[in-house]
């Protein structure tokens, strides 16, 4: 499974480690209001094309550079109810405490399940590669969550169901 999954975390860390050439928009009058260009949109020319990295048709990441700031939004593959349900759950729970991860975003974009938002501050607070390890580490142990949730919400189903079934027997 690590195997498989290098290439495609390898793309994503050299998108990252391209996106992330961010700095304060070069203008005085952007200075006093130097907010993130990938979500006001302000100005076409300070955007590049976004970036989109396929896993599979179902698992997706999109980075959306821009000159002070990088968006990268998350949708995760969903087969079954069940991982649909853990994933809206799991996503909210980290929504909720984007306060506490200032580069998490409350709300994902839409069509995506969870997105972050770098600026030129983060970048000034934090290295660039402490947050691209961040990033990829979270990739790789995202789908370990989801699957070790769908394993132990299995695990309880078939403990109900097993003392269920004992009990009718009676």
């Amino acid at each position: 499974m690590a195997e498989i999954f290098k290439p495609y975390l390898c793309i994503i860390r050299d998108t990252l480690d391209f996106a992330l050439d961010i700095r304060n928009l070069p203008s005085q009058v952007y200075e006093k209001i130097n907010r993130p260009q990938v979500e006001v949109r302000e100005n076409d020319e300070l955007l590049m094309k976004p970036i989109t990295i396929c896993r599979n048709e179902e698992e997706k990441i999109e980075v959306e550079p821009s000159i002070n700031s990088v968006r990268i939004n998350f949708v995760m593959k969903k087969h079954a109810y069940l991982e649909e349900l853990l994933i809206n759950i799991y996503s909210r729970f980290l929504m909720n405490r984007a306060d506490r991860l200032n580069i998490l975003k409350k709300k994902a974009k839409n069509g995506f399940d969870i997105t972050f938002l770098i600026t030129n501050y983060h970048l000034e607070t934090y290295k660039k590669e402490e947050i691209i390890d961040f990033i990829v580490d979270f990739i790789q142990d995202l789908e370990k969550e989801i699957n070790e949730m769908k394993l132990m919400v299995n695990t309880q189903f078939r403990f109900s169901s097993t003392h269920f079934m004992e009990n009718l027997k009676y």
